[in-house]
């Protein structure tokens, strides 16, 4: 999501604005953010944002008793 919004017409349009080497550095930056961000919410012991909202979405079909 973080790269459509940068890179597509419907965003900001980086791409046909950029050259390769610009564009390159913001995917390799963005990548080693979020790498960062899972292995710190990991060592924390939290649940990442998608695994919270796969866990609520099946709480909502799985019968307790």
């Amino acid at each position: 999501m973080i790269f459509a919004v940068l890179f597509s017409g419907w965003g900001f349009g980086l791409f046909a604005q950029l050259d390769v080497l610009p564009v390159a550095l913001i995917a390799a930056a963005t990548w080693l953010a979020l790498a960062v961000l899972a292995y710190v919410a990991a060592k924390v012991g939290r649940k990442g944002p998608m695994e919270t909202v796969l866990t609520g979405f099946s709480k909502l079909f799985v019968r307790t008793k």
